[in-house]
Parts: structure tokens; C-alpha cells; sequence
């Protein structure tokens, strides 16, 4: 909506920057703490804890994003080749567009798990996500998309100034997750917001008792004080197989899990 000197109350324009992008982000938010909300409140019983509804959301808002090819037109107008060129662009797009809309429900083809918790220094938390499938006797097209946030407390008087640093690999599966497919190694670790596609075709021998581990680990970045702090953290770990393949990825790792666990907190 735009103010208009006839009194004109349906007149509107068009404008982009950081102020737009607050609002709208603002609104997405408000959407995810609702879609949130009610997970807890079928799966749980009780609301979204309180103290978790902040980094929970700025993971969500982040677990849709991509570079939706954009990273090309940014190679090719900056000239950008070689294993740099990822980390170059990263300067310029970031995470991509978050696509909050794809968060928001899990199709027939996709099963989200959501973690979150709290972690201390030197300390670590595995979660395990059910993949009942064989990809050992065909092709198919698969997708892993893993999204850390956290809250780390900071130390403004040094360089380094993200007192601890939390991060999330990728402990069994990498194979059957795939090689990354966006972003660089290097750019996805520097602040407060891990956010990786991987993507594969591949056939690889698993097993379909096997899961797809991923660990949370927390280590002291500015300082190495304060080891008893706790930093709040949510993790949210899609996986899903290419429409096209017409699997049920949803019903089949329900299966596997009692519903309730969906949502799996870690604390100390």
C-alpha cells in the first residue's frame, strides 16, 4: 500500500531493499511460529517451548532457501571459475531466496525432522533420521537439506568475536546423501546459520534399517571461557525423493519412528 494525495485507498507501488525485505521476512515468521506451534500442540501435547521459538524459527525460515540457479548468472557476470567461485558468490547471495512456503508442509515425497536443544562446550548430540529405502538396484533422485541456527553469546572487544562456535556433520550416509550442491564448505560455517543441500542419483548399497546420522557438535570460538554456557540451537533435516519416482517417503519413515519423536529435543 502506497499514501496517495487524492485519498485514493486502493493505491499501491512497487519498491525492493532491506526495509521491504524486514516486513516480509517479519510476516514468513509469524506463519512459521503458527505451522510451529501446532506441530508441538498434535505431536506434544504443549505450545512451542517459549525459550526455543526464536532460533526454531530462524532455522525455518532458512531450511527453503536456495540459489535457484541465480548462481550462474553471478559466475558468468563476475567472470567467477575454479573452487573459489562458490565462496565468491556466497559474498553476493548468501543463502539464496527463502522459499518459507516449502517449509510449512511435508509433501507425499519428503519427511522433515525437527531437532533442538540446548549445547555446551565440547559437547555433542546425534540425531538419527530412518531411511527405509533400497538404493542399491535403481537410480533415484534424492535430496538431503540440513539447516543448523544457534545463538551464540559474543565477545565484541576480539576479531573473533562468536564466542562458540556450533556446527552439524554428516556422520554415516554421506553417500546417500550426495555430494554438496549449493554453497561453499567453507562460507556455510562463518556465522550463527549452517544451511547444505546434497544432492545424488547414485545407486548405493544401504540397508533398509539404516539411518541417516547427523551430529551437532558446540567448541569454543573468541574465548574458551565461560564452558558451562549453554547455547540454544534447532535443526531442521529434510529428506526427499524426486516426484517422479512416486514414493511414499512420508508414510514410510512414520513407520519406523513412533510420531512423537519427530521432534527430538537435546539437552544436557
Amino acid at each position: 500500500a502506497y499514501p496517495s494525495s487524492n485519498s485514493n485507498q486502493n493505491n499501491i507501488c512497487y519498491s525492493c531493499g532491506t526495509s521491504n525485505s524486514a516486513a516480509l521476512i517479519s510476516n514468513k515468521a509469524e506463519e512459521c511460529y503458527n505451522v510451529l506451534d501446532d506441530i508441538f500442540i498434535n505431536q506434544t501435547g504443549t505450545h512451542i517451548p517459549s525459550q526455543y521459538s526464536a532460533v526454531l524459527i530462524k532455522a525455518m525460515l532458512a531450511h527453503g532457501a536456495s540459489w535457484s540457479n541465480y548462481d550462474l548468472f553471478f559466475s558468468n557476470v563476475l567472470e567467477l571459475t575454479g573452487n573459489s567461485r562458490k565462496n565468491e558468490i556466497h559474498k553476493y547471495l548468501g543463502y539464496g531466496i527463502a522459499e518459507v512456503d516449502r517449509v510449512m508442509q511435508c509433501s507425499q515425497n519428503q519427511i522433515t525432522m525437527i531437532g533442538f536443544g540446548d549445547i555446551k562446550q565440547d559437547k555433542a548430540f546425534i540425531y538419527s533420521l530412518p531411511l527405509p529405502f533400497t538404493f542399491h538396484n535403481q537410480k533415484y533422485k534424492r535430496k538431503v537439506t540440513i539447516t543448523l541456527a544457534y545463538f551464540s553469546p559474543i565477545t565484541p572487544n576480539l576479531i573473533k568475536y562468536r564466542e562458540k562456535q556450533v556446527w552439524f556433520t554428516l556422520e554415516n550416509g554421506v553417500k546417500i546423501a550426495g555430494s554438496r550442491a549449493e554453497y561453499s564448505d567453507k562460507a556455510v560455517v562463518r556465522g550463527t546459520l549452517q544451511h547444505e543441500i546434497f544432492e545424488s542419483d547414485e545407486i548405493e548399497p544401504w540397508n533398509e534399517d539404516g539411518f541417516l546420522e547427523i551430529k551437532v557438535s558446540c567448541r569454543g570460538d573468541a574465548t574458551n571461557t565461560n564452558q558451562d554456557s549453554v547455547i540454544p540451537y534447532a535443526l531442521f533435516a529434510t529428506f526427499e525423493i524426486a516426484p517422479e519416482h512416486e514414493i511414499d517417503v512420508y508414510s514410510k519413515v512414520l513407520e519406523k519412528i513412533h510420531p512423537t519423536s519427530i521432534i527430538k529435543p537435546g539437552l544436557e
